[in-house]
């Protein structure tokens, strides 16, 4: 599966947030004291691995599954198309070896037909494929939006400044993955029934 989430900029912010500005005590210069700064002041800096949340995040894997189901039918539909071709050819071989044309333009006239044939399976494989892909891409979208979404929420009620994807840093450490609990959220969310009203 293609990366979903461009969050190429997140990049620049975890920079940003990260840079520590470090005062000089100069003492030929007392008029510029130290910028406060807490001894444990950190930035609340979470990630997530964005393999693993598509995995398992039930949206994403519907529309995965879909995605499966349609291409099977695509290739499905392709093989259909072709055999019956390929019979048609052999059928028009055969009626020539036995000299079962009685003209010429009934031979044209299956040529013809095998043609339009080709055409009309090149048609429909090739707007099945369009559908699939314009699928694909809406579902994209709608899974892309709902992990945003999803983690406005979730940065405000944790207190979250920034939210990263792994392939974003060098190196973080993993007890900042939040995977796990933000695929939970996802799935909760998606996942909820509406309560039955009473009768």
């Amino acid at each position: 599966m293609t990366k979903r989430n461009k969050w190429a900029s997140v990049a620049i912010l975890l920079v940003a947030a990260l840079a520590t500005v470090t005062a000089c005590n100069n003492d030929t210069d007392k008029t510029k004291p130290a910028l406060p700064r807490g001894e444990n002041e950190q930035v609340g800096i979470r990630y997530i691995d964005e393999d693993s949340l598509f995995e398992h995040y039930n949206l994403a894997k519907d529309f995965s599954e879909s995605m499966l189901r349609q291409q099977n039918l695509l290739d499905q539909t392709a093989k259909q198309r072709e055999q019956a071709i390929t019979n048609f050819a052999k059928g028009m071989q055969q009626k020539y070896q036995n000299n079962q044309y009685l003209s010429q333009e009934a031979m044209a006239a299956d040529e013809q037909k095998l043609n339009q044939m080709r055409d009309a399976a090149e048609q429909e494989l090739a707007k099945m494929q369009q559908d699939m892909l314009n699928e694909q891409q809406q579902n994209a979208k709608q899974v892309n939006d709902s992990v945003e979404n999803f983690l406005k929420d979730y940065a405000k009620e944790k207190g979250y400044e920034i939210i990263l994807r792994k392939q974003a840093a060098m190196y973080i450490d993993e007890k900042y993955d939040i995977t796990d609990e933000v695929v939970k959220g996802l799935n909760k969310r998606y996942n909820k029934v509406e309560p039955k009203k009473e009768q």
